[in-house]
């Protein structure tokens, strides 16, 4: 049973001027848009968040109430459940697919917010990392429409520090031999489970392991944290998704 619901956009015409074929988004909501639709909060998801992951900043006792708004939560692509290298046409599946920017997440969510749900406002653009990047995004495409937003953890520009991070990652997930420049027949495990390894490092501030905050999360040490990282993007995510979006944040200037 699915659990969200999706929009067939059709051929996109991207920023590149390339097209991408078949492209949909999925979405989930979650309140009532109120009489005069002046409730509306727009979640995007972060680069390994879905709309299920998205469901921890969402409660009745949290600033993104359902009791109190109408809230979007879009799937950006990539994640794989929107149009992504994994599940795209045939022409466009794996290492074929091509390269998205913000703005064109950010034009395909606006047609599935005023075509599909037939809303004409934003109260909010909020999220965490580049959830807050596509904030920033919806207010400089959509000014008009967006009444407010709240970036955290996130940036209207991916700084050299942050593009040479991703590197780091990136070059960790394809030095395994079974990459094949993105033409696996199965998934590349270790070079995921490095990728989750690294990252690790760069998700938590310094305090954060120096106070060894990890323990709060049920870590008994940082080795149990590292083991929980590689699994989760090991078993959850597939290659060619995590570098699409890997692209579209090292690209992301508004």
């Amino acid at each position: 049973m699915q659990h969200y619901e999706k929009i067939k956009l059709g051929n996109i015409k991207l920023l590149s001027g390339k097209i991408l074929k078949s492209a949909q988004l999925v979405y989930k909501t979650y309140g009532k848009l109120n009489k005069n639709g002046s409730n509306v909060i727009i979640l995007p998801t972060f680069y390994t968040g879905s709309h299920v992951r998205n469901e921890g900043f969402i409660g009745k006792n949290r600033a993104i109430n359902p009791n109190k708004y109408f809230i979007v939560s879009i799937n950006m692509f990539g994640n794989g459940l929107s149009s992504s290298p994994s599940n795209s046409t045939k022409s466009q599946y794996g290492s074929k697919f091509p390269t998205i920017t913000l703005w064109d997440n950010i034009y395909c969510q606006h047609k599935l917010i005023t075509e599909k749900l037939k809303i004409k406002n934003i109260a909010l653009v909020t999220g965490w990392s580049m959830a807050g990047c596509q904030s920033y995004q919806w207010a400089a495409q959509y000014p008009d429409m967006v009444k407010a937003i709240l970036p955290f953890c996130a940036s209207s520009k991916t700084s050299t520090h942050n593009h040479v991070f991703l590197e780091g990652v990136k070059a960790a997930l394809i030095a395994d031999k079974n990459w094949k420049k993105g033409n696996y027949k199965k998934q590349p495990v270790e070079g995921l489970k490095a990728f989750g390894r690294v990252y690790a490092g760069w998700a938590f501030s310094q305090d954060f392991y120096r106070e060894k905050l990890y323990k709060k999360l049920g870590y008994k040490n940082t080795e149990e944290l590292l083991k929980d990282w590689a699994n989760d993007h090991a078993k959850n995510w597939d290659a060619n998704n995590l570098l699409s979006k890997l692209k579209t944040w090292q690209l992301n200037d508004i």
